[in-house]
């Protein structure tokens, strides 16, 4: 069980992770057997588990498409949500993709997934609205700081690139390390700057043919059609993976990597809560005070 968004849905914390019945192997598409529907209680932070979809709901009639990641935003009162998510093919090759679930979150609740081909090859598919979407690029591979967005027209109901952000350098993700996105409804409003937000992302830096990942602290300002522009990135990052395995038992599918990686949690009264996967296979729920989430930058 691992890349479990954590979200909000009528005063209901629900937990949406990728499950699959053999281990993760190194360079090899995966193929999860299906995502799971836990209800999350805050006075413990357990979670107990209400629901599965199989794999096969998601994918509709494409088959050969394997949903990953999905990350996701309530857009309507009812609690209706609109994920996106990777749709990796047999190659690897990842397309964006959205998809809709509404409570109680049974496999008839959810709908299968939309490719949507008119976009480029993409990564970390996150909503921000019901009709606008940031991803990465995957085609990017000397520099993995720039976020692509995309708009839904809604007369030709087509989706396509709209603008884009680019990270800056900063010392744990490096030149030619890459970033990703983590989630939407973790950010956290800046005090008397309207408009401007602190929120999360991920990075990864590549020394001694190792690819070492870290969680770290951004500032965004939110631009009228629902894009982002990236403001800063802190050079100092809130979450290592030192910090993040310290104490826990678990082996690296791929001995090239060392992962810890998030889908989204969200804000409490004086804290995130953020779900992070752990050598491919758990999930750890970290907290991380607003304070620091608002914490003035590194130098």
């Amino acid at each position: 069980m691992f890349n479990g968004a954590l979200i909000s849905v009528n005063g209901q914390l629900c937990l949406f992770p990728r499950i699959q019945t053999a281990k993760q192997e190194a360079g090899v598409v995966d193929i999860p057997a299906c995502i799971g529907v836990y209800h999350v209680y805050p006075q413990t932070w357990a979670a107990e588990q209400v629901n599965s979809i199989p794999v096969e709901v998601l994918q509709g009639n494409m088959q050969k498409i394997f949903p990953e990641d999905l990350r996701g935003i309530v857009i309507d009162p009812t609690g209706t949500i609109m994920f996106g998510l990777t749709a990796a093919d047999v190659k690897g090759n990842p397309h964006a993709a959205i998809l809709t679930a509404k409570p109680p979150f049974k496999p008839e609740d959810f709908s299968p997934m939309e490719v949507l081909t008119d976009l480029p090859l993409m990564k970390n598919i996150m909503p921000l609205s019901p009709t606008v979407i940031a991803g990465r690029p995957e085609i990017a591979r000397g520099n993995k700081h720039t976020i692509l967005f995309a708009t839904k027209n809604e007369d030709s109901k087509k989706w396509q690139i709209t603008g884009s952000t680019t990270f800056p350098d900063v010392p744990w993700v490096g030149e030619n390390g890459n970033f990703g996105l983590v989630g939407w409804n973790e950010r956290v409003p800046i005090p008397g700057k309207p408009g401007y937000f602190r929120f999360l992302v991920h990075g990864c830096k590549k020394e001694n043919d190792i690819a070492e990942y870290a969680i770290g602290l951004a500032e965004a300002y939110e631009r009228p059609d629902k894009t982002f522009t990236i403001i800063a990135v802190d050079k100092k990052p809130l979450l290592t993976y030192k910090e993040a395995t310290r104490g826990i038992v678990g082996h690296e599918p791929d001995p090239h990597k060392r992962v810890i990686y998030s889908v989204g949690g969200v804000v409490t009264d004086d804290e995130v809560k953020l779900p992070v996967t752990l050598f491919d296979n758990q999930i750890h729920l970290f907290g991380i005070p607003r304070a620091e989430m608002l914490r003035v930058f590194s130098q």
